[in-house]
């Protein structure tokens, strides 16, 4: 079982232990079997989970990460994004524990970062773009397009209030007024279908949300033949194949982009992050990225992109699969 915010009394009794000895942590709690579990262990791998030492300022994460590094097991950062959090302790206790670590990290960012703070890491890429080819057959479920139909997979997003940049992106407005208005306008003149693809599944899963976009999409026009929401996914390997039948994709998330770049399919990145910039300059797609905070993201210059990403997609997807072969093969040699 995994630390939770309720344990915070039983988190700070057992880093007092560090420094009074006499003092004993509880049996029987969340801690203690977290505690039991990593003493089990010989290694303890961070996988990548998003910003969680950096602009996400996760404390559970970095707690997590701070027993490891006490109970002296060996750490590894596979492959993260590591960065400055903007509150003073948070940024400290992580420097500690980064400094007791192997850190390999996915952005050029955190490489900066890392090394302004003295602190040896290795720079490579992300974790999927290593991942296996699937040979298993094509999702029956859902066929995205006939022979002679070619579609947009459109990957949305919602930031909620856990995101440290909600309160600068007017999120809702960007998508009503300027994201789907375009979409729709260049669905039309190529006679396109739009699916829509969640990023979430299970508990995490954003249904309300999705069915509000694709509300949206009708009441601004859209044919109702021509646009379809994809409701269910049951791994991250329906994702991947979902995205390998879209003839562009549109992606407001970073592993919508990762996964395009894997299988060679042309993009946009509507960059809510750094790293999705990032993504986008090492498979040489930057003059794709948008940044959704600022004012990039306009109907105009959204069409455009699509418009230069469709007349050119196999040369874009030619140059996909190179660069993510080269990606990954400079990460396998750094580590």
């Amino acid at each position: 079982m995994l630390f939770q915010k309720t344990d915070l009394q039983d988190a700070i009794v057992y880093v007092a232990t560090k420094f009074i000895p006499f003092i004993r942590v509880k049996t029987n709690t969340t801690l203690s079997a977290y505690l039991d579990l990593v003493k089990s262990c010989d290694i303890v791998i961070v996988s990548p989970g998003g910003s969680n030492i950096g602009i996400y300022k996760d404390w559970i994460s970095l707690f997590r990460v701070l027993v490891a590094v006490l109970e002296k097991k060996e750490t590894i950062f596979a492959l993260n994004s590591i960065g400055k959090s903007g509150n003073f302790i948070f940024d400290l206790i992580a420097k500690f524990v980064l400094k007791k670590s192997q850190l390999f990290v996915r952005e050029g960012k955190s490489n900066q970062i890392l090394n302004k703070w003295k602190i040896p890491n290795v720079r490579g890429v992300d974790t999927a773009l290593s991942l296996a080819v699937d040979t298993q057959p094509s999702l029956k479920e859902v066929k995205i397009a006939d022979d002679d139909e070619q579609s947009i997979i459109f990957i949305p997003t919602r930031l909620g209030s856990w995101h440290p940049l909600c309160s600068e992106i007017n999120l809702p407005q960007k998508i009503q007024q300027d994201i789907i208005p375009s979409l729709i306008s260049f669905a039309q003149d190529y006679n396109l279908k739009i699916f829509i693809i969640p990023h979430l599944y299970g508990v995490l899963s954003e249904e309300k949300f999705l069915k509000s976009i694709y509300k949206t999409f009708i009441e601004l026009g859209m044919d109702q033949q021509k646009i379809i929401l994809l409701e269910k996914l049951e791994s991250f390997r329906d994702y991947e194949k979902y995205i390998a039948h879209g003839k562009i994709v549109v992606s407001m998330r970073y592993h919508g982009v990762i996964l395009s770049i894997k299988q060679g399919i042309p993009f946009i990145s509507l960059a809510y992050e750094n790293k999705m910039k990032e993504a986008c300059i090492y498979s040489g797609m930057l003059d794709y990225n948008f940044s959704l905070n600022g004012d990039q993201v306009t109907q105009k210059a959204l069409i455009e992109a699509y418009q230069r990403v469709y007349q050119n997609r196999q040369k874009i997807a030619d140059q996909l699969l190179s660069k993510q072969s080269i990606a990954v093969l400079a990460s396998v040699r750094h580590t």
